[in-house]
């Protein structure tokens, strides 16, 4: 009679506990827990991983860097603005990325940056030009080693249509029209840890913050 107890009590916790964890909501795209269900495709334009008459080196092409990296542990970041000072806590973050990059190149961590600077599709965008050559000069005083910088639009205007719209993969990451910076770390394609700033970037602080979350992540 114990055990038939035990038992009935057992499946009541079990059932009680699965209804709790039907009833909690999936976290929004791009949030931590979520997955990354789409690629993201970014013209390349610094690939310092290969050199440039490797058939992997995808500069001045366009390249999905989400499945890029697959399964991988993967350090991300989109930024809305290239900066302008080279001393800025954007460019601070950007090397920060690469020297993690670097120091775990054993673990195989994948590293990108995605400037949304353009304001339609690339084909589409008439300041393209521009905006790749502002993007090129800034990659090249970054001087990174294994950093891979990308451009991008943080949003379209399909054609017919009237008004501009956000494309699937910026809200699948979850880069919403307040935030200037979003920085993802993920594997398996799982989302793990996120980091928004703004404008002025980040702290010397929140650089401690992810590179501890890198190497706990490579940990386990």
């Amino acid at each position: 009679m114990y055990f038939q107890k035990l038992f009935a009590f057992s499946t009541i916790l079990i059932a009680a506990a699965a209804n709790i964890s039907a009833q909690e909501p999936a976290p929004a795209p791009g949030q931590v827990g979520s997955s990354l269900t789409r690629g993201f495709s970014a013209f390349i334009i610094s690939e310092p991983r290969f050199p440039e008459t490797d058939v992997h080196n995808r500069k001045n092409k366009f390249h999905d860097l989400v499945n890029d990296h697959g399964l991988r542990p993967t350090l991300a970041t989109f930024v809305r603005q290239v900066p302008k000072d080279a001393d800025s806590p954007t460019v601070q973050l950007l090397k920060k990325q690469d020297e993690l990059a670097v120091k775990h190149a054993r673990s195989r961590l994948g590293t990108y940056s995605v400037f949304l600077t353009l304001t339609n599709e690339y084909r589409k965008d008439e300041t393209r030009d521009a905006k790749k050559t502002e993007l090129e000069t800034f990659a090249n005083g970054l001087g990174a080693k294994l950093l891979t910088v990308g451009l991008a639009s943080a949003t379209i205007t399909p054609d017919g249509a009237a008004a501009p719209v956000v494309p699937p993969e910026v809200q699948a990451i979850g880069f919403g029209p307040e935030d200037d910076i979003v920085v993802l770390l993920y594997n398996d394609f799982r989302i793990r840890h996120r980091w928004v700033f703004r404008s002025e970037g980040s702290t010397a602080d929140d650089l401690a913050a992810i590179e501890k979350a890198v190497a706990d992540l490579l940990k386990n």
